[in-house]
């Protein structure tokens, strides 16, 4: 969801990040946040659209569900991935990339994008391997693949490939 539907503020998410407190980060989604992409342009009326994300917070979910509503009335359901681990970089890509490829491939999506091109690069390594026809795209600023920085006086360092 954030980074394809919506703009994700990364600034203010390294703020709150180190301040521990992530209620400004939550203001700032509903109330400043508008649409990158309105996914009922690329669907026929017949077409479910789900928004497929990372989110294990109740109050969280309902956050999301209540900016969707409003953006997209009923026609785009909220589907969540819970936490699957607390770390960054390949461990996040392939425990995260194998949740939202599991309710893909229960919900038998036919295309599906995301802003991490990491976790596309494992969504397509599974779909591959278990012969779906699933289409993954890439959309959003996130061009390159990141990683937490291994000392304080960076912020994050880049890595090539998520393999």
């Amino acid at each position: 969801m954030d980074g394809v539907l919506r703009e994700l503020n990364l600034a203010l998410i390294h703020v709150c990040e180190s301040l521990g407190d992530f209620a400004p980060f939550k203001v700032d989604s509903l109330t400043n946040t508008k649409p990158l992409l309105n996914p009922m342009l690329l669907a026929l009326p017949e077409d479910e659209l789900f928004c497929l994300t990372r989110c294990y917070i109740q109050e969280d979910i309902d956050l999301k569900q209540g900016w969707l509503n409003h953006f997209y009335g009923d026609r785009v359901k909220l589907l969540t991935v819970g936490k699957c681990t607390s770390n960054w970089g390949q461990e996040y890509c392939e425990k995260v990339g194998k949740a939202k490829y599991d309710i893909l491939k229960d919900i038998k999506a036919d295309v599906y994008i995301d802003d991490d091109p990491g976790l596309i690069r494992v969504i397509r390594r599974l779909a591959l391997a278990d012969g779906l026809s699933l289409k993954c795209l890439k959309y959003g600023p996130w061009i390159q693949e990141y990683i937490p920085a291994v000392n304080k006086d960076e912020t994050y360092r880049r890595f090539d490939k998520v393999k």
